[in-house]
């Protein structure tokens, strides 16, 4: 399912909710109250991003928190890889 068009509220919160509002990559809770800019704050990122040809479908989307996923970039994670909060 594409998700740019329709990414509706409820659509990022059930997200959230399905990987328990960890970081996938940190591993580190997101706290939902936090907004950007806040480092911290919950993000949604792509998993194989979509200027190296990812899809925006939800079996590519996974949160983040706000600084791990602009560490990350469009980079994909290399097989191994962990990123940790500051």
């Amino acid at each position: 399912m594409a998700l740019r068009k329709e990414r509706l509220p409820e659509t990022r919160v059930r997200i959230f909710e399905d990987h328990g509002w960890l970081c996938h990559l940190c591993k580190q809770p997101i706290d939902p109250k936090l907004r950007t800019p806040h480092p911290s704050a919950a993000t949604l990122d792509h998993v194989v991003p979509l200027a190296r040809g990812g899809r925006d479908w939800i079996a590519n989307i996974r949160p983040a928190h706000l600084r791990c996923n602009r560490r990350k970039g469009r980079g994909p994670l290399a097989r191994g890889d962990r990123y940790y909060p500051v």
